[in-house]
């Protein structure tokens, strides 16, 4: 902000709230069908710049259930999934994506 930077989110209107000071952090974490940009998350692929869900989305999610569970460990599943345990965690961060929350 200080360096004069704008930022604009776009999408539904489950963006976080933004202010200017230098402390705050944006999140935007873009759902099924919204603009996506960079790599896109574990179960998931970007067609024509929208995060679309994978054709192992379904594996995924049974896999994070059962961490979430603790019925297998993060290592397993990364195991499982050929991911690292780091990308386990971030998965498991954002629950609502993968249709977990309770």
């Amino acid at each position: 902000v200080s360096a004069g930077v704008h930022v604009h989110v776009l999408g539904s209107s489950a963006g976080r709230a933004v202010s200017d000071s230098m402390g705050d952090v944006l999140e935007k974490r873009a759902g099924v069908g919204e603009s996506w940009s960079g790599r896109p998350p574990i179960g998931f692929e970007v067609v024509e710049g929208r995060l679309t869900e994978g054709e192992n989305y379904g594996r995924v999610v049974a896999v994070l259930k059962l961490v979430r569970k603790g019925q297998i460990s993060k290592r397993a599943g990364a195991d499982e999934l050929d991911v690292s345990r780091r990308t386990i965690g971030r998965a498991l961060d954002s629950p609502e994506r993968y249709g977990l929350t309770d």
